[in-house]
């Protein structure tokens, strides 16, 4: 099989003119017509223009290592190959993977510690196992099923290859732009050697079981007992046990203020069946409120489902609408058309039943600026049924832990019933926004951030050029020189 190489010397610009190159080495595996080189004409997307298939599949991996780049330094080159092969119509729609790991290698950041290859070079500043050993340094592969009409899924899966963060995905739709940069944080070093069903840390050549740089951060935190410290049975019971296992690096607890919200809720005046406050669920976040909330009337919908014109009465308002009929998009527009100055939606749905909402997922435009939460049947009905006169606050729970951490520390996905691949090696589910290293993508909302991902990488020892990292970082600053 014909290998295509292409190598990624990352310049930085006058931001950063300072600071020393990051080099991505990126081979496409894929034979010619196939995956990344697929010849099928396709028209181009948002933010990238390419004009067939696999140019706007390479479009999105150049694009995702340009992002990487502002996360991690290194003057070794990190050799990366990327490739489609057929999972199926049920398998992954991706996967990333480091290929070798080293233990006290020059400069490494914990002795008697397994580390990720690309970071060990990094930190040695040497490429420390030659060709003849490894080829790469890490790998991804995406699931040829998707875009493929004749692949025989019951439900087409498709891939999303625009790369403009204000056009999201069409329904139905995946970013693969999201994807990609998912499984190239595993490859950087989301990931163990350790054991994950057995507990067990890797033996090093001489025998002797050692510990992967992040089991050194992993923690149950009832008990406040690092996983350094625990049986491998120990371990393995943290792992079934979100939201208590935990990661304690210094690095990603420093960020959780700025990328976490705490708990949402409705606060009401006055009193609705002798309450005030009500807990709801986010659709769609923009603008985020202040501390203080967005504070207003607030106002049933004419019509109640909102899913034609509505009355102007909700202008300058907070507008109550009902779930069903249309989607929350047209909700949402036909709020913003009113004047409204944010939407609180009432399930429709019972509470217990299956279709009843009962966790935060994005459903409103991505590029529609305004606030978009929901309420349960129950309360919602209460608040329909109390008329009008009501002042609302949309706001983050003063009193609450940010979503999905656990005393002060963010969780890591540990759910009940072991998923391999899955567990152990991902934030927990309840942060909110959403982090794009968590289990499930949440590609509807995704806008090329990385936000804790690099600060996780910074505590597992990869070296970060002081602090070179922003938040806003996605385009600007970067060239990529691709030769052939």
């Amino acid at each position: 099989m014909k290998a295509f190489k292409y190598f990624f010397p990352v310049l930085l610009l006058a931001a950063s003119a300072a600071h020393a190159q990051v080099v991505f080495e990126l081979t496409y595996l894929d034979p010619p017509g196939v995956g990344f080189f697929d010849e099928q004409a396709v028209d181009p997307v948002p933010g990238n223009p390419g004009t067939t298939l696999g140019e706007q599949r390479r479009n999105a991996m150049e694009r995702t290592l340009s992002r990487w780049s502002w996360a991690v330094h290194s003057d070794v080159p990190v050799r990366i190959s990327a490739q489609f092969l057929d999972f199926g119509c049920d398998g992954f729609a991706g996967t990333g993977n480091w290929t070798a790991s080293q233990i006290n290698a020059p400069n490494a950041f914990f002795e008697d510690t397994w580390e990720q290859i690309s970071m060990a070079n990094a930190r040695a500043g040497e490429r420390l196992l030659g060709d003849d050993v490894i080829e790469f340094d890490a790998q991804v592969r995406f699931n040829l099923v998707y875009d493929d009409p004749n692949a025989g899924c019951e439900t087409p899966r498709i891939f999303h290859y625009g790369l403009d963060p204000q056009f999201p995905p069409p329904f139905g739709e995946f970013s693969f732009l999201a994807l990609a940069v998912h499984e190239v944080g595993h490859t950087l070093g989301f990931g163990q050697v350790t054991n994950l069903e057995t507990g067990a840390w890797a033996v090093d050549p001489g025998g002797t079981p050692r510990p992967d740089s992040w089991s050194h951060f992993l923690k149950d935190a009832p008990s406040d007992t690092l996983w350094l410290d625990m049986t491998d049975q120990e371990r393995v019971d943290s792992l079934l046990s979100e939201p208590n296992l935990v990661w304690s690096g210094a690095q990603v607890t420093d960020q959780l203020e700025r990328e976490l919200v705490r708990p949402p809720e409705v606060k009401v005046s006055p009193d609705v069946d002798s309450q005030d406050r009500f807990p709801a669920l986010i659709h769609a976040l923009l603008p985020v409120p202040e501390q203080d909330g967005i504070e207003g009337d607030l106002v049933a919908a004419e019509p109640l489902l909102a899913c034609d014109p509505i009355d102007s009465a909700v202008s300058g308002a907070i507008a109550l609408v009902r779930r069903g009929a249309c989607n929350f998009v047209e909700k949402q527009n036909n709020a913003l058309q009113a004047g409204a100055i944010a939407v609180v939606m009432v399930d429709s749905i019972e509470p217990g039943e299956p279709t009843e909402m009962v966790r935060h997922f994005q459903a409103g435009g991505l590029n529609v600026e305004l606030p978009f939460w929901s309420v349960s049947k129950s309360i919602g009905d209460a608040l329909i049924d109390a008329g009008d006169g009501l002042q609302a606050t949309l706001r983050f729970d003063p009193d609450a832990e940010l979503m999905g951490t656990t005393n002060g520390m963010a969780t890591i996905y540990a759910p009940e019933e072991f998923a391999g691949g899955s567990t152990g090696v991902h934030f927990g589910l309840g942060m909110f926004p959403p982090p794009v290293m968590q289990a499930f993508i949440s590609n509807l909302r995704f806008r090329g951030e990385l936000d804790l991902s690099p600060w996780l990488l910074r505590d597992i020892g990869w070296p970060m050029d002081g602090d070179r990292y922003f938040h806003d970082r996605f385009e600007s600053g970067v060239n990529v020189v691709i030769q052939q």
